[in-house]
């Protein structure tokens, strides 16, 4: 046992340790993403949505009637307020819109509106349409 107490290594002494600089602390602790497109969920979660409205079987046979009406005029210039229901993710749930427009086509065969500013909107979207020039 002699032997191992007189035979002890010598200290050594390690290079000196610098502080480090305040960036590369701050890249060492950074947060990382775990889940790739969870902050994106959880933005999308955080959306408010409105829901769908059903219209009722009067107010569904006044907009056939203005869109029949609308597709009888000759006036290209007829601006028209359009109140439609705009769908997140196919959904019945996303957004109610109000859109002041000329019209540029009504497609029966697609039953859509087509405005000037290239806007398509379906006719089960829309709630209300108003005239004015």
């Amino acid at each position: 046992m002699s032997s191992l107490c007189n035979n002890q290594m010598p200290y050594q002494k390690y290079f000196p340790v610098f502080p480090m600089s305040l960036d590369h602390r701050a890249a060492q602790f950074a947060p990382f993403a775990a889940l790739n497109g969870f902050a994106e969920t959880i933005a999308m979660k955080g959306k408010q949505y409105d829901l769908r409205p059903f219209l009722a079987e009067d107010q569904l046979f006044e907009l056939n009637f203005k869109i029949n009406l609308l597709s009888q005029l000759d006036d290209k210039n007829q601006a028209i307020k359009i109140n439609y229901f705009e769908e997140e993710d196919g959904k019945d749930k996303g957004k109610i819109n109000e859109l002041c427009e000329k019209i540029s086509k009504i497609d029966f065969k697609r039953k859509r509106i087509l405005l000037a500013n290239q806007t398509s909107i379906p006719f089960k979207n829309i709630i209300d349409i108003d005239f004015y020039k």
